[in-house]
Parts: C-alpha cells; sequence; structure tokens
C-alpha cells in the first residue's frame, strides 16, 4: 500500500503482475477494487485483468509523480482525485 500521509489515506495498492524474474509492479486506486475476500486472500478489482497487466508499470524505487498519477488515471480512464470537487 500507499499511503497520503497528508490526507490520510490509502492511496494506491501496489499489484505485483509479473513473476519473480520480471517483478513488474502496477498501481490501483483502492475505489477500484470490487470485493475482498480476507479467508482467501483475493481481491476482485472493478477492471480486467488485462487492463490491469497492460497499466503503466510502477518503479517502487521512485516516488509516485503527477505524471505518472495522470498516465495512470487517463489510461483508466478515471476521475482523477486530485480534481474532484
Amino acid at each position: 500500500m500507499i499511503f497520503d500521509d497528508t490526507a490520510w489515506v490509502v492511496r494506491y495498492l501496489i499489484v505485483d503482475i509479473g513473476n519473480r524474474i520480471t517483478g513488474r509492479r502496477v498501481l490501483t486506486d483502492p475505489s477500484w477494487i470490487e470485493s475482498i475476500e480476507w479467508e482467501t486472500r483475493d481481491v476482485e478489482f472493478k477492471l480486467t485483468k488485462e487492463e490491469i497487466e497492460k497499466s503503466p508499470e510502477f518503479d517502487p524505487t521512485r516516488p509516485v509523480s503527477r505524471d505518472y498519477e495522470n498516465r495512470l488515471y487517463d489510461y483508466y480512464a478515471r476521475p482523477k482525485y486530485w480534481e474532484a470537487t
């Protein structure tokens, strides 16, 4: 998880979609979750598997920039939290 310590919210979930060799990771907004099955540790998103797999890659060694956030929200065609009224 990535926590926004200014707004006190969980801003993103880090999803590991790669194997041990590639280790590809992407971010998703928690509001894009449909359901969570705690016992089985399954998360169902309001997104397709293909959408998530093709999402802009997240580099955990770098801070999340506004540029990355714009690409992420534009990719999913979702409203941007920082532009919400």
